[in-house]
């Protein structure tokens, strides 16, 4: 199982000119190959970081929710948040992107919808307005749903609305 950005962002060496980047299509050929395909999430997970928080430093966070959400992860809800509290680099918006990508991996277009409005301000200027009205809401109802879904014993935890 894998959860992977398919952004394509250089490395260090890529940026020196010392190695050519296969590109996303080809990495995610190889991620399939050793990992079970059928339990992989592949999103482009930079574009949608940007797109909300006007921010590359949400990516890791992003993808941590989505990979929270979807059971792979072996932590409960109130640990990972009270680790990014206990962090403290920009806690609030962390949070609120941990919750953006539980919401991604229930559902993905709701999240591209809110990157694709007509009304939204001008590229680059943050979303946070829209993720802390979202938050408090995501926050209620995936909690709710991840009880019911553990309860029952399934795997991935429950839905948002």
């Amino acid at each position: 199982m894998a959860v992977v950005n398919t952004a394509d962002v250089p490395t260090g060496d890529a940026i020196r000119g010392q190695l050519q980047l296969a590109g996303p299509g080809r990495a995610v050929d190889i991620i399939n190959t050793y990992t079970d395909r059928s339990r992989n999430v592949f999103v482009d997970a930079s574009r949608i970081a940007e797109g909300l928080f006007a921010s590359h430093l949400a990516v890791n966070v992003f993808l941590l929710g989505v990979a929270y959400q979807g059971g792979h992860i072996p932590l409960s809800e109130a640990a990972i948040e009270e680790a990014i509290r206990l962090n403290g680099a920009d806690a609030a918006r962390n949070l609120a992107v941990f919750h953006w990508g539980r919401k991604y991996f229930h559902d993905a277009q709701s999240v591209e919808d809110v990157l694709t409005r007509p009304n939204r301000k001008k590229p680059g200027s943050p979303r946070r307005s829209i993720a802390r009205a979202s938050c408090a809401s995501i926050r209620t109802t995936g909690t709710r749903a991840v009880r019911r879904v553990r309860a029952e014993g399934g795997g991935s935890r429950a839905g948002f609305s």
